[in-house]
């Protein structure tokens, strides 16, 4: 999307952008990625302005720029790992997961 409209081929930036939208759009019409829609929102206007469709290029921008850049709430990742022999309690939260990630063992690479 954004090598075509810095390219100057707008239809095909455009296709993209259209593309963009529908798959950072989730089922109940949430977007999932609010900042790639929005992008994705500006090269549909960059397109529309370059094809004098002025009102078009606003509307579009003006949607971007108000866009909420924040993605919907997601459950906290999880992970399973091994602390102990036969232990395999679930992390939950971040403080948790880097003390865990502080008890790694790092070799070296080629042993």
């Amino acid at each position: 999307m954004d090598a075509y409209r810095l390219l100057g081929d707008d239809e095909r930036a455009a296709a993209h952008a259209r593309s963009v939208i529908r798959i950072s759009t989730g089922p109940n019409g949430t977007e999932i990625s609010p900042m790639r829609a929005a992008e994705a929102r500006l090269t549909l206007g960059v397109a529309a302005a370059r094809t004098s469709e002025i009102e078009e290029a606003i509307g579009m921008g003006t949607a971007a720029l108000e866009a909420d850049r924040a993605a919907p709430h997601r459950p906290q990742p999880r992970c399973r790992r091994p602390r102990a022999s036969g232990d395999d309690r679930t992390v939950t939260t971040v403080p948790e997961l880097s003390a865990w990630e502080a008890e790694i063992i790092w070799v070296p690479f080629g042993r």
